[in-house]
């Protein structure tokens, strides 16, 4: 009599992606499985995964949507039968998204949320920026100079100038509209001579402002302004810098009048919103407006 014995192989297994990025509270993409040796009787997985997300002992893979972010975690999935088992490694990153009144992680108010990346040069996020965050209500809080330029109470009591040079046009490297512009447009302000070597001139104030260990704060460009007007006036985002903001009841820790921009529009004149009204232009050397660091991020 003779026996047949049969060996089965133990499973050798791969992954048809083995890392992910995906932003919370977006399904994500996952993998699939294969085995080029023995045939899998079932998974297991090492380490715990994000809410919103789960794993299958029957495909071996993790789907979901994760509902918490978290930085890059590595799962080991495992592959097993009556002979052994195999591994492959999986990193998940999940990306935490902000909504417009989130505090961002420079500890200010998130007020403009992006639908696609844009680029603020300078700025920690670079060419991935989604978000804006404004300054918080008591950024400047004190009675030294630069502090009343900052304005102490809801951006009220300024007493500054734009810049320390009110007269000679810094160029087109200052005249960015669009958001992203204002990191790069205060940092030419602040880099033309005599631009940012005075303490309490608006441009120095917001650039040498740090707040939650993030030192990427700027004066705000003429379009980011006035999405910060659209918040602070609670009407909403609305076709982006198509729409002017004018209209709307004035949240708390604003003020109706005039804010600076980064955005110049020659050697003496820069733009400016008043948050009660539209955008226009007057003069470096006025010395009756208000501003808000801004910073992006992604």
């Amino acid at each position: 009599q003779t026996i047949w014995v049969q060996r089965i192989a133990r499973p050798v297994i791969a992954l048809s992606a083995t890392t992910e990025t995906v932003n919370q509270n977006v399904a994500m993409n996952g993998y699939t499985v294969t085995s080029t040796a023995g045939t899998v009787a079932s998974y297991s997985l090492t380490g715990t995964l994000p809410a919103g997300v789960s794993f299958s002992t029957t495909t071996g893979r993790i789907t979901g949507t994760p509902t918490a972010a978290q930085t890059a975690t590595t799962y080991t999935i495992t592959a097993t039968n009556i002979s052994g088992s195999g591994t492959a490694i999986f990193t998940l990153t999940v990306v935490r998204t902000y909504a417009v009144g989130d505090t961002g992680p420079g500890g200010g108010i998130v007020f403009y949320v992006s639908a696609a990346n844009f680029t603020s040069t300078g700025s920690d996020c670079g060419t991935t920026c989604k978000y804006l965050e404004a300054a918080p209500n008591n950024w400047g809080a004190s009675t030294t100079v630069e502090d009343l330029c900052r304005g102490v109470v809801a951006d009220r009591d300024p007493e500054c100038l734009w810049s320390g040079n009110t007269t000679i046009a810094i160029g087109a490297t200052a005249q960015g509209f669009v958001v992203g512009s204002g990191y790069a447009n205060t940092q030419a302000a602040v880099g033309q001579a005599g631009g940012g070597n005075t303490a309490g001139h608006a441009v120095a104030a917001a650039w040498d402002y740090t707040n939650n260990t993030k030192s990427d704060w700027h004066l705000p460009s003429r379009d980011e302004l006035n999405e910060l007007c659209k918040y602070a006036r609670n009407t909403g985002q609305a076709a982006g810098a198509a729409i002017i903001c004018a209209d709307g009841e004035l949240r708390t820790g604003f003020t109706g009048m005039t804010y600076w921009s980064s955005t110049e529009h020659n050697g003496e004149k820069v733009w400016v919103h008043p948050f009660g009204g539209l955008v226009t232009q007057d003069g470096k050397s006025w010395v009756g407006h208000v501003f808000r660091p801004v910073r992006a991020f992604g």
